[in-house]
């Protein structure tokens, strides 16, 4: 009966005494064991950072890429529009109205940031400007010439 002690009992009991140290080579070998646990922790936390940092990088790279991708397709998109408004009845007017527009709105901005301008020689021709524009226009609608 004097044997027959609960098992919480006899652990309590067994880290309860105290044990004698570790003697010689014994020490040794336990001060060894311990920096290879040591050295072994420190070596998986560098693993750990290591494979973070790349993650984050991944991580990072796929968010710009898909900005990219929202960014062409929109630019597509638009392009795609302008072309059918183009197309449309009045549309080629609207396009001339608004290449005027910003003819006289960047003209304005070059004025203004900087100091010494070179000014055409038609600067105020601006209906000549725009038809020429309006060309451009024109001749990207229609496929090329065959030879």
């Amino acid at each position: 009966m004097r044997g027959d002690f609960p098992d919480a009992v006899r652990e309590g009991l067994r880290h309860a005494v105290p044990r004698p140290p570790l003697q010689g080579n014994a020490q040794q070998i336990a001060d060894r064991e311990s920096q290879i646990n040591r050295a072994e922790g420190e070596k998986q936390r560098v693993i750990r950072e290591s494979e973070a940092q790349r993650q984050k990088q991944i991580n990072e790279a796929e968010g710009e890429a898909h900005a990219i991708r929202a960014v062409a397709e929109a630019t597509a998109e638009g392009i795609r529009k302008v072309g059918d408004a183009i197309s449309s009845p009045g549309g080629l007017d609207s396009a001339r109205i608004r290449v005027a527009e910003q003819y006289v709105s960047e003209f304005g901005n070059l004025a203004r940031t900087n100091n010494t301008i070179i000014l055409p020689s038609n600067l105020a021709d601006v209906s000549g400007f725009v038809a020429t524009a309006m060309e451009v226009i024109k001749d990207a609608g229609t496929p090329p010439a065959k030879s």
